[in-house]
């Protein structure tokens, strides 16, 4: 099973858009799906109201959706995908719906695609990082055993529970320029797709994706060139990320805090001195 949840683990949509592509070139069919009523809290996961082609109005609500794609002579593995939301409550009972579904359908192997803020430039590859903590999994795929304590997102409740039932997990994380501001990064939908197909041993067509990603990056570096002091900025992300970045580098999410600080302290570098200062 490949999953996806939009909320904290989906910085500027790069895991959710990711899955939502391959359900859709895939022609995955809808097999199951979570009533949304008592894991969220509707004041901070609105529905929304949408009027149809006939001019009538309607609610769309929060969906956390399994689709199925059989396997066939295009596609070596049969495929469960799973695309929702980080709830808002019940994270254990939400993840016991989940587990169950997992289970009758003979789940393998989950993958979790996610994405975070980070200080890298958007002018370099995107990195991807991932990690599992079953051992063979991690030599199989050349991931790492995470470090990481703090505040944790629903992808762990998951991660906790396949432990428990002895299903192998992985979760691979792009990481995306956190000075963006944009709804969706489809070069980081890309690079997490590009991974996967090496971990399946699969073979997704991604020329649109790669396409949406080589637009993105041309719209955005031409609003890119009208800003001095990001461009500052920038420059020295690079410098950063051509000294000692490495793909298979394993590195912990950063703080989102320190990531803020660190773009504030830069920005009041770049201010000239008043008199008073």
């Amino acid at each position: 099973m490949v999953a996806a949840f939009a909320g904290w683990p989906d910085a500027h949509e790069g895991a959710s858009y990711a899955v939502r592509y391959l359900i859709r070139e895939l022609k995955a069919e809808r097999i199951a799906e979570i009533d949304p009523e008592v894991y969220y809290d509707f004041t901070q996961v609105r529905p929304v109201t949408r009027m149809n082609e006939q001019g009538e109005r309607s609610i769309t609500w929060p969906t956390n959706e399994f689709y199925y794609r059989a396997s066939d002579e295009t596609l070596s593995k049969d495929l469960v995908f799973f695309v929702g939301i980080e709830p808002n409550l019940r994270w254990r009972s939400f993840t016991s719906a989940l587990m169950h579904v997992i289970q009758e359908c003979g789940v393998k192997m989950v993958i979790s695609l996610g994405a975070l803020l980070d200080a890298v430039p958007h002018t370099r590859e995107v990195k991807v990082t991932g990690s599992s903590p079953d051992r063979k999994l991690r030599r199989g795929l050349g991931l790492r055993g995470s470090t990481y304590q703090g505040p944790t997102g629903i992808t762990s409740a998951l991660m906790e529970a396949c432990q428990r039932a002895e299903i192998p997990f992985a979760s691979i994380w792009g990481h995306s320029p956190h000075y963006l501001q944009v709804v969706q990064n489809p070069k980081v939908s890309y690079a997490l797709l590009t991974r996967l197909n090496e971990i399946l041993g699969t073979d997704f067509e991604l020329d649109n994706l790669r396409s949406s990603g080589a637009t993105f990056e041309k719209e955005l570096q031409d609003v890119m060139a009208q800003n001095t002091d990001l461009n500052s900025y920038i420059n020295r992300l690079e410098q950063d990320y051509d000294s000692s970045f490495s793909v298979q580098t394993p590195q912990e999410m950063p703080s989102p805090e320190a990531i803020v600080q660190e773009l504030e302290e830069f920005l009041r570098q770049q201010r000239p001195q008043s008199p008073s200062d």
